[in-house]
């Protein structure tokens, strides 16, 4: 405080900064948690289905869901939900 004397900061300003600042790092936390679950979901379906990669797994899900196999349309649709989170482009 002796450094910056024109703040003025009280106990309440502080506390004030320190519960956004907290917030702030719950969203980030939040987001790092979704992004991580959504991954690993991804990794996943990946095995499940044998592909060698995303794009072979929705590619493979495509080829299954066309087939009729309701297991297939849902982890389609639970990729694509993760790779929204994850912000992949198809």
């Amino acid at each position: 405080m002796k450094e910056m004397p024109h703040l003025n900061l009280t106990a309440d300003g502080l506390a004030e900064v320190a519960k956004v600042h907290a917030e702030h790092k719950r969203r980030e936390i939040a987001e790092l948690a979704a992004d991580a679950k959504a991954r690993h979901q991804i990794a996943e379906i990946i095995n499940e289905v044998e592909a060698f990669n995303l794009r072979d797994a929705v590619d493979k899900l495509g080829h299954r869901v066309r087939k009729g196999d309701e297991r297939a349309l849902e982890l389609l649709h639970k990729v694509r939900v993760a790779m929204a989170v994850v912000q992949v482009v198809d």
